[in-house]
């Protein structure tokens, strides 16, 4: 001990008190800086035990240690130099250690302060010292010190004074004194604080002593651990190898207790320990004090060593290297500053040497900035030496040793084998190590290469792309690499096999190397000519055996493909993996053709598919000619020797999903049509982007028939059919070039076969006739009749080539095969009949954007003629000749028409096809020049009418928003849900506008034309000479409606505009002008006496006028049928001039309504048109003749006037008397009137005719005519009533009272049935006035007289009905209940008409329903309405008998001037009960009536049909706002929803359900077979009071039952909702009302469409009806 050292304990204690009594405030700054030493070193004790022990052994001979752990404290023992008072007096210090300078461990006082963790009184023993540290000791001492206290106010505490300060006098235990005695020169105790805690954690401790922290520990041999009952000893042993500088590390672990428990570790450890200090020193930034301290500086590296022979040597070659890990093997080891800190090593190896820490040991010193980075940083300088052992001595002890490139690889993985996600931040110790070891070992040559024997630095390697899911991947790359031409130059440096597994390849990745990107590989593979074998393989090898009759399946296998489909798993983008494929595609690595080389082994000749014209082999074999441009994947590699049993083989033998992903990689198509026509068709076809392609490549037989077994057409697997030629769809859709396919044609004479575009070709009648087509439905003949008959060069049809062309007699199945062929050609645009031509010419650009307000767009069937010519030859195909301006002006005014009520804005307006009728000049001037042709072109039409030519009767318009144009140069595809079938098509509309029909009056405009039974023709012809027709009657045999045929003839006969019914609105003003006309020519030519034929001509002219308008009051004839416009007032009539017939023309004529006008006003002189009853004022009208009855003045004389009562022929007349005469006429009338708008109008006038009536005596009329153009006088003549009249308004009705009994009946009939204009009903009226006159209380005999004549009157209401009609003020009538004298007003008949003379407790007469309730008013109001509360049953499902067996007329009845409206509502989907229009309460009352009746029926429904949880599958959808509240909450409607688009392949923007609202009021949903939910029922819910049998559609809403809601859109109906008719009331259900009408009964009103349930056919689904009951 140096002289200067204090020699005891009481040397300490004066040392320290001296400094205390100079600084008091000293003693509490000690015991603050020993709690923060405590703290940083907490947990560390035996470390710092062991370090303390460690720094003594230097002149050791067998360093040891012992740990003895009993229940209350714990003794450390060692025996290296013997524990000295200095050594005591450094414990007290917490700044010094005993050795400054040497590279022991640690700072001895500051460490010790750790022990304070587990222990208030630490002891130390040695055969000179014996003390111990007590804190209370401690504080009594200096509280004793007078110097002390008389700095301070108060004692010290025992916490205020350091413990370790002051050490005192102890005595020696006996445990202690044992260990003394055994050989150990220090020990010291630590009595446990808290023993029940402690004791634990320090057992813990010790037996975490691990051989990583031992075996760094300088000069100890051996660790002896005693810990509470359990007894174990690290033994260490230390060699030096031979030829190395490395030191063989043995480490034993010995558990006395358990003999089997001993464990030997290896560790390897490499060192430099004459690292120049003052080099050091000088770039570190260190303080002097710092280099002043500095002592010897080391490194070292150990790693885990593994002996390759038993038993090993010292020397390298029986080592090997092995990485060391953590607690786990997913964490590194930690540093060593000789013993563990807390940080961590960047690799799995030991790191240990001098390296600087802070005061705690735990961490090391380490600053960094951005611009100087870890530039003299001391620890930085420490690890470049690390990294410089690595490089130097480490690789070199590789070489020598067992260790692989592989092994060593392992040893420097950050990863740790792939075990940690590792990235280390700059300015840590982990990143500052690493970076020094990358530094210094990656331009060291130590890598061996894989193409050359030689080693080469990372910085010089391309590793190859590697997955840890698949870890062989880089050898492959390698074994490929291997197999081509090792001479190639100019290729990258690849590490060896071993080093290419992912492993490997990411820890030389870490350490900079360069790495192949997937789409560099394929250029690698090619560079090097890649070219292994091939290996085959048999399924049997997989356990599969094939049946006795079958051979095995053997599989070419091809590494290169299977590699590269693995390493494209890899990829994670989509963007890597185009790249990828695009580099397969480019290189040369895909295999064409298999080879054998004369040893039987296979290789590939390698190719690119950069064109893409190569194509999965088909299982079958395929001519060479089959399609001359397409190659394929050789049949080796994919249907190996047996195509049926290869799938198997391939799933077994090669990656998941091998054949997709290479046809993904190289766009190999599978041989579908699709794909081949792509590839191998298309691009050969003329186009708007390829107006110079080739087609004649494809002009071959073998080509021919391989497109046609390819396509398939009319296969159920596929949409292709001959009914949908390619000719009309858009250029968009698929194959839709294939109509410029070219087909072979009849040769001409002595010539061959010619190839034409199939859209020019015909069937020949070879074809027909094999085809069992008519001859004379054939089109060759038809066509070459037409070319008899013109000059035209551009009429050049061409016909199919003969049947034998393509098959033989011979051939088995020959009509099968002719069937395909015909439906192939048919589908390609071949056509058997006339070929409307589509809008844009074939190959042309498709301009549907033009067409926009229905303009002619560019190259189409309506283009202008002049645009269409270039240089005098069409720019286009010759067929397309264009319209001039007059005749599109004038097709476009008939689209405008018919397009402009559905699609009212013109920016919305598009056409899709109009189609011209090809060679329409040709054929129509020959049909024109030749009856003969004319004949055969109806014939034709006839024939091939319902086979193709009606589905293109009428322009395909489409509309939609121009929103949806995506770019200018973007030709939108209009979806089906936009086409609309509006209009005339143009081939039709060019045949309507020619004269080319053969009739009985030369050829004429089919509209002109009649094809009629033979009864209408001689009811339509005048007997001169002869039958004689009046109408163009078409020649030939040409249907009738009486035919017998199954041709929609009147659908044909509707196009063509060829009358077949002679009736109102298919008798046009021409027709009518031409039979007028015609009778007139016949009349002029004849020499016989015209009054012959007065009565023949008078019945023609009826059947004229019955054809004619119904005529309006008050509106003058305009437009076509105006007399002059139309011809008829030109015309020649047949007349009567006083007593003769004459011939005058039309419009100077007069006409009369009866033959008693005739006989008033015969004897007149002027001209009366041959025709005395009613019909003759329409006749009259309509050709422009005069109405006498207005050309004449008519004044009536009389004596006196006679108000009532009044006596008439000794009868009293008053108005009782007449006004219940007047109310039993209304009732009769109302018997047989056929609408409720005349019953109306019977009422009306009746009121009008009392109101009106005048008696007179003496009553006469004088006459003479207005306009002056006649001269004879007539006396006045007696008259017993007269009307009069101002214009069309009558003012006064005259009879004359001075009439017997008779005449006066007379006369109050006529003037009555005049009124109200029934003269049909003058004896029904005659009758009752008759019966009544001389009854002074005629109510009760009328009343009688009505039930005898079928009139079923209840008591009373002929009186009720006087009242309603003569004393009722209706205008001010009370909106509450009636009384006795004012009854309630009536509900509507079910006509819907208010019938104001019918009480509640009266049905109507025309067949109303009674009601023992009424609702005073017009309105409907919701008390008529039963509670759904009340409802009791809805009853089961049956067919609507009722509805089946209705007959319903399709032509609405003559009513008169008013037109009957229905019996329905059309502005409210609910129908009022009542004849005026319904309360909004009643509406929506209603509505939720019939709304809860239908939720409540479909979730019956569904549970009949075992569908679960039907309440949860029933929607109302009425509103945009409940259908959105379900979509939300409802995930199985949400999914039925968009399976709905799936299903149908609608885009969302088509999914008619994927939107705000659908369009319907309730939406039923079900579970398919696959137990997805699914579209069910798509509900139009209409609800009525009435039984209703017309109900309303919205144009909408008739439009969502057509269009792709169809199969699933039903109307429901409920009606005979109102109070009084439980058990009449009815649910309806018709299915797919829009199908189903779409040609029966409806009427279109506006923009709503009125549908007659009556009209549904039953044919396969009939309508349901469910009686619906409720409590009264």
């Amino acid at each position: 001990m140096n002289g200067s050292g204090p020699a005891s304990i009481s040397d300490i204690q004066c040392r320290h008190v001296d400094t205390y009594e100079s600084n008091p405030d000293r003693i509490e700054a000690d015991a603050g800086t020993e709690r923060q030493d405590r703290a940083d070193y907490e947990g560390r004790f035996v470390f710092e035990l062991l370090q303390n022990a460690v720094d003594e052994m230097d002149d050791t001979d067998e360093p040891r240690v012992r740990f003895e752990l009993t229940e209350d404290s714990l003794l450390v023992a060692n025996n290296g130099a013997v524990f000295s008072f200095e050594d005591l007096y450094a414990l007290t210090l917490t700044t010094r250690t005993t050795k400054a300078g040497e590279t022991t461990i640690g700072h001895k006082g500051r460490g010790f302060t750790s022990v304070l963790g587990v222990t208030d009184n630490p002891s130390v023993y040695s055969e000179n010292v014996q003390a111990q540290f007590n804190r209370k000791t401690t504080a009594d001492l200096l509280n004793g010190n007078d110097k002390i206290s008389a700095e301070r106010d108060d004692a010290l505490a025992a916490e205020q004074v350091p413990l370790l300060c002051l050490p005192h006098e102890t005595t020696t235990p006996p445990r202690v004194q044992a260990l003394l005695n055994d050989g150990f020169t220090t020990v010291f105790k630590l009595p446990l604080r808290d023993p029940a805690r402690h004791r634990e954690s320090i057992h813990t401790k010790l037996e975490g002593l691990d051989a990583n922290t031992v075996a760094l520990l300088p000069q100890l041999q051996e660790i002896e651990i005693s810990s509470l009952g359990q007894d174990w000893e690290w033994k260490i042993a230390r060699h030096d190898m031979t030829g190395c500088d490395a030191t063989l590390i043995e480490l034993t672990t010995d558990t006395a207790d358990d003999p089997e428990g001993t464990r030997t570790d290896w560790f390897c450890l490499f060192e430099q320990t004459d690292l120049d200090q003052e080099q050091i020193s000088d770039r570190a930034y260190l303080t002097q004090p710092e280099v002043d301290a500095m002592g010897e500086l080391s490194v070292g590296i150990a790693f885990t060593a593994t002996p390759v022979d038993s038993p090993p040597s010292l020397r390298p070659k029986d080592w090997k290297l092995k990485p060391v890990y953590g607690e786990t093997h997913d964490r590194p080891p930690y540093l060593h500053v000789f013993l563990p800190t807390k940080e961590r090593s960047p690799i799995p190896a030991l790191v240990t040497g001098t390296f600087q820490s802070d005061t705690s040991r735990r961490n090391l010193t380490l600053n960094y900035d951005d611009s100087h980075g870890y530039d003299g940083q001391f620890n930085a300088l420490l690890f470049t030496a690390v990294g410089e052992l690595l490089a130097g001595g480490v690789i070199s002890f590789v070489d020598q040793s067992a260790t692989s490139a592989g092994d060593f690889l392992t040893t420097l993985d950050p990863s740790l084998g792939q075990g940690r996600d590792w990235s280390f931040t700059q300015g840590t110790v982990e990143d500052c190590l690493f970076d020094a070891i990358k530094t210094r070992l990656t331009s060291v040559e130590f890598l061996p290469s894989a193409r050359a024997n030689q080693r080469v630095a990372i910085d010089d390697i391309t590793v190859p792309p590697t997955s840890a899911q698949l870890p062989d991947l880089g050898t492959d790359f390698v074994s490929l690499l291997q197999s081509g031409d090792s001479q190639a130059d100019d290729q990258p440096h690849v590490p060896s096999a071993e080093l290419s597994t992912h492993q490997h390849a990411q820890t030389l990745v870490a350490y900079g190397a360069s790495q192949y990107d997937a789409p560099s590989i394929p250029e690698a593979l090619a560079a090097v000519s890649v070219d292994p074998p091939l290996r085959t393989v048999d399924e049997r090898e997989f356990g599969r055996t094939p049946t006795d009759d079958d051979e095995p399946c053997r599989l070419t296998v091809d590494p290169v493909l299977v590699y590269l489909v693995r390493l494209r798993k890899t990829l994670e983008s989509d963007e890597d993996r185009s790249a990828f494929d695009q580099a397969c595609r480019r290189h040369n690595v895909f295999p064409v053709e298999i080879i054998t080389d004369p040893e039987g082994t296979k290789h590939a000749i390698r190719g690119s598919n950069e064109a893409g014209t190569i194509f999965m082999p088909p299982e079958g074999d395929i001519t060479a000619d089959a399609l001359p441009t397409l190659e394929f994947l050789p049949r080796e590699l994919y249907h190996g020797t047996n195509a049926d049993r290869a799938a198997a083989l391939r799933e077994d033998a090669l990656p998941a999903d091998f054949d997709a992903n290479v046809q993904t990689i190289w766009n190999i198509n599978d041989y579908l049509f699709s794909q081949v026509f792509d590839t191998a068709i298309s691009p050969h076809l003329p186009g708007p982007n390829s107006p110079n392609a080739d087609p004649s490549i494809l002009a071959s037989d073998g080509v021919l028939r391989t497109i046609r077994e390819m396509t398939d057409v009319q296969s159920p697997e596929n949409d292709r059919s001959p009914e949908s030629p390619l000719l009309y769809q858009s250029a968009k859709k698929p194959y839709s070039a294939l109509a410029q396919l070219p087909v072979p044609t009849q040769p001409t004479e002595g010539g061959t076969v010619e190839w034409h575009p199939a859209h020019r070709v015909y069937f020949s009648s070879a074809w027909q006739t094999a085809l069992d087509r008519p001859e004379d439905a054939h089109i060759e003949p038809f066509l070459n009749a037409v070319a008899a008959q013109t000059d035209s060069e551009r009429f050049d049809p061409k016909f199919l080539a003969s049947p034998t062309w393509f098959t033989t007699d011979e051939d088995e199945d020959r009509s099968e095969t002719l069937e395909a062929w015909a439906a192939f050609f048919s589908w390609l645009g071949v056509f058997e009949h006339l070929r409307p031509l589509p809008l844009f010419a074939p190959g042309e650009q498709q301009t549907y954007r033009q067409t926009q307000g229905l303009s002619q767009p560019s190259n189409s069937t309506i283009t202008a003629s002049e645009d269409l010519q270039g240089d005098g030859v069409n720019s286009v195909d010759h067929r397309y000749t264009g319209l001039a301006d007059a005749e599109w002006q004038s097709y476009r005014d008939h689209l405008v028409d018919a397009v402009t009520s559905e699609i009212p804005n013109p920016d919305e307006q598009y056409l899709f096809q109009v189609n011209s009728l090809e060679y329409a000049s040709e054929i129509l001037s020959a049909a024109k020049q030749s009856d003969e042709v004319g004949s055969r072109l109806l014939t034709h039409l006839t024939r091939w009418w319902d086979h193709g030519l009606s589905k293109r009767r009428q322009t395909t318009v489409a509309e939609f928003t121009n929103e949806r144009w995506r770019g200018s140069n973007v030709s939108y595809v209009f979806t089906h849900d936009e086409h609309s079938a509006l209009g005339w098509n143009l081939w039709v509309w060019q045949l309507r506008q020619a004269s080319w029909v053969p009739t009985s009056f030369d050829a004429v405009r089919p509209t002109a034309a009649w094809s009629l039974p033979r009864s209408d023709r001689e009811r339509f012809s005048l007997d001169v000479n002869g039958l004689r027709p009046l109408l163009p009657f078409v020649d030939g045999d040409f249907p009738t409606r009486e035919s017998e045929t199954p041709v929609s003839f009147e659908e044909l006969a509707d196009t063509l505009g060829i009358g077949v019914r002679l009736e109102q609105g298919t008798f046009s003003p021409q027709d009518a002008e031409r039979v007028i006309s015609r009778i007139g020519e016949l009349l002029a030519w004849t020499d016989d006496d015209l009054a012959q034929y007065s009565s023949a001509v008078e019945l023609l002219y009826t059947r004229v006028a019955e054809l004619l308008p119904r005529l309006t009051r008050g509106n003058q004839i305009s437009g076509e049928w105006d007399p002059e416009q139309s011809g008829l007032a030109d015309a020649l009539v047949l007349c009567r001039v006083d007593d003769k017939y004459a011939l005058k023309r039309a419009g100077d004529t007069y006409f009369v309504r009866s033959r008693s006008s005739r006989d008033r006003y015969g004897n007149l002189g002027v001209p009366l048109l041959a025709m005395f009853k009613p019909e003759a004022v329409s006749l009259g009208e309509y050709c422009g003749a005069t109405d006498l009855r207005a050309a004449v003045e008519k004044q009536p004389g009389y004596g006196d006037e006679r108000p009532l009562p009044t006596s008439i022929s000794d009868f009293e007349i008053d108005t009782t008397w007449l006004q219940t005469v007047l109310a039993a006429l209304v009732l009769r009338l109302r018997t047989n009137r056929p609408s409720s708008a005349l019953v109306d109008q019977d009422t009306t006038r009746t009121k009008s005719f009392f109101e009106n009536i005048v008696f007179v005596t003496d009553l006469d009329l004088n006459i003479s005519l207005t306009d002056g153009s006649w001269d004879r006088n007539l006396d006045p003549k007696p008259q017993p009533y007269h009307i009069e009249r101002d214009g069309d308004t009558i003012t006064t009705i005259l009879i004359d009272a001075t009439l017997n009994r008779e005449a006066f009946v007379d006369a109050l009939t006529g003037a009555y049935t005049d009124r109200l204009d029934v003269p049909q009903y003058y004896e029904a009226v005659n009758n009752l006035v008759d019966y009544a006159f001389g009854n002074e209380t005629p109510a009760i005999a009328l009343h009688e007289r009505l039930r005898t004549v079928g009139s079923e009157v209840p008591n009373g209401q002929i009186e009720a009905t006087r009242k309603a009609l003569f004393e009722s003020d209706h205008e001010d009538s009370p909106t509450g209940g009636g009384d006795a004298d004012h009854p309630p007003d009536p509900e509507p008949d079910d006509d819907g008409a208010f019938d104001s003379t019918t009480n509640t407790h009266t049905a109507a007469a025309n067949g109303g329903s009674e009601s023992s309730t009424g609702t005073a008013g017009t309105s409907a109001h919701s008390s008529r309405i039963p509670s759904i509360d009340a409802v009791t049953r809805i009853g089961d499902r049956r067919i609507a008998e009722s509805l089946r067996n209705a007959d319903v007329s399709t032509n609405p009845p003559n009513n008169g001037d008013r037109q009957d409206s229905g019996n329905e509502q059309s502005t409210s989907s609910s129908h009022t009960g009542g004849g005026g229009a319904a309360s909004q309460e009643y509406r929506d009352e209603i509505d939720a009536f019939g709304m809860a009746i239908t939720i409540d029926a479909e979730r019956t429904r569904l549970a009949d049909a075992d569908e679960p949880n039907p309440e949860s599958k029933v929607f109302d959808v009425h509103t945009p706002e409940e259908y959105l509240k379900h979509r939300e909450h409802s995930e199985l409607l949400e999914s039925a929803i968009h399976r709905f688009a799936d299903q149908r392949g609608l885009s969302a923007a088509e999914n008619p359900l994927d939107r705000d609202w659908p369009g319907f009021d309730v939406l039923t949903i079900r579970t398919d077979n696959n137990g997805d939910a699914v579209i069910d029922r798509c509900i139009e819910l209409k609800t009525s009071g009435l039984n209703t049998r017309k109900p309303s559609l919205s144009w909408n809403e008739w439009k969502a039952a057509g269009g792709p809601l169809s199969e699933h859109y039903y109307l429901y109906v409920a009606r005979n909702i109102r109070l009084g008719n439980s058990g009449d009331a009815e649910l309806l259900e018709i299915p797919q009302p829009f199908d189903r009408l779409r040609n029966r009964q409806r009427e279109t009103r506006e923009r709503n469409v009125q549908v007659d349930l009556r009209s549904f056919d039953f044919a396969n689904d009939p309508i349901i009806e469910r009686p619906i009951e409720w409590e009264e």
